[in-house]
């Protein structure tokens, strides 16, 4: 007997303002912020924090692949159809692939198409007081509920459908690769990576000065 899922993947509600809340929270998160490397100053970037900021090009990316090489995203959603996180495959030329796996897996824009991936949840734990502050949308019980599995099922399921609509823009064969760099502190993103069948570079990579693991899925 299997259990009920958990999460769903869909698009995002751009004129939702709880949906708009729970992005600018994710983002404002200063475990987040640290993890993804956008971390400033603490105090001075969460102050000035306004939750209510739409960020367009957050909500304007494709929920689905394209023959045009262009990012995809989506959100991922629980029981209650309320956003917990979301899932981006994006291209990203400050950070590619390193040519030398490039080269090792013979990939050229005619047999494939590469990816980074990035993916972030509503934490329930961290939440700074000045943060809470200036929620409008989302209760603090609400912040505080514990969420288990939301990025593994999350991207076990944009890994899934990222996969099926690749394959049936071309039924040839042609590879999906993925990849992602992160922090050498970051277990659980690697936890995440490795459960959904990533495999990490012998190599240690530099980034903005810290050290960060290369982790990739080819299909």
């Amino acid at each position: 007997m299997t259990s009920a899922p958990r999460y769903r993947l869909r698009g995002f509600y751009p004129g939702d303002p709880e949906e708009i809340e729970r992005m600018n929270l994710m983002y404002y998160h200063p475990g987040v912020m640290k993890a993804k490397s956008y971390w400033q100053s603490e105090r001075h970037t969460i102050k000035d924090a306004d939750l209510s900021a739409i960020h367009r090009s957050a909500f304007s990316v494709p929920t689905k692949i394209m023959r045009q090489n262009r990012s995809v995203s989506y959100a991922v959603a629980d029981i209650r159809d309320r956003l917990v996180g979301w899932v981006w495959f994006y291209h990203d030329s400050r950070h590619p692939l390193p040519t030398r796996l490039i080269k090792e897996l013979k990939l050229t824009s005619r047999n494939s198409r590469v990816y980074q991936v990035s993916y972030e949840k509503l934490l329930s734990d961290g939440w700074p007081p000045v943060l809470i502050r200036k929620v409008r949308h989302v209760t603090g019980a609400e912040l505080r509920r514990e969420r288990r599995g939301v990025i593994v099922d999350g991207l076990r399921l944009a890994i899934g459908r990222l996969r099926r609509e690749y394959r049936a823009l071309y039924p040839e064969r042609r590879m999906l690769v993925l990849y992602a760099y992160v922090l050498l502190d970051n277990y659980a993103s690697q936890a995440v990576l490795e459960r959904n069948g990533f495999w990490k570079d012998a190599r240690v990579y530099r980034h903005a000065g810290e050290p960060h693991e290369l982790w990739v899925r080819v299909m």
